[in-house]
Parts: C-alpha cells; sequence; structure tokens
C-alpha cells in the first residue's frame, strides 16, 4: 500500500498503527502540503455493511469534537481496491507522537 495515492492527494508512506479494525497511516497531503494519519478499514471489515456503517459513525463522532487533546478529522472517503472491493478511510490530523498504546506501555497508566 506505500505510496498509494486515495482521492488523488494523500500518498500513503508508512503504516502508524494497526488494530482490530483499522490500519492507520502516516500520509502527506499534496494538496495542503502537510502530513496526514489515514486511517483505512480492514479489507475483509470493508465487505460488512455493519462494520462500514460503524466505520463512518465514528467519522462523524469524531469531526463533530474539538479539543486540543483530541485529533482533528479532516476527511473521510472510499476509494475502488486493488480486489474487487472498496476501501473506507479517514483522513486526521497527524499528531507526530507514539501511538496511546505505546505511552502507556512506557509511562504506565495515565
Amino acid at each position: 500500500m506505500q505510496g498509494t495515492a486515495l482521492a488523488h492527494r494523500y500518498i500513503l508512506e508508512a503504516p502508524i498503527a494497526r488494530g482490530g479494525m483499522a490500519t492507520v497511516w502516516r500520509a502527506r497531503d499534496d494538496i495542503l502540503a502537510r502530513t496526514v494519519a489515514v486511517k483505512m478499514l480492514h479489507d475483509h471489515l470493508a465487505r460488512d455493511d455493519d462494520f462500514v456503517e460503524r466505520f463512518k459513525r465514528e467519522a462523524l463522532a469524531a469531526a463533530r469534537l474539538s479539543h486540543p487533546h483530541i485529533v482533528s478529522i479532516y476527511d473521510t472517503g472510499r476509494e475502488p481496491s486493488d480486489d474487487g472491493g472498496v476501501c473506507h478511510y479517514i483522513v486526521m490530523e497527524h499528531c507526530g507522537r507514539s501511538t496511546l498504546a505505546g505511552m502507556l506501555e512506557r509511562s504506565g497508566p495515565l
């Protein structure tokens, strides 16, 4: 997936984290010349309408939040995937720090 362009503007650079529902990539927004994070729903879940709906609700709920300790949501979309399916993604602010799991591992509970 590295080097893939989503919406002709978000160039996937490197995976940041992987969870049960999605993989998060560091990406470059070629239009606004900034680093972003792109959360991509796993292929096998993108075929399940319930998971896709949950993913869309997550994007909408997160986009409504505005707080200095919550990443901003910039965009959401879907693209045809290489296997004939659909790739669903959320584009968000990239904080340039480690994951929450990494922070908890180093520092213990907050």
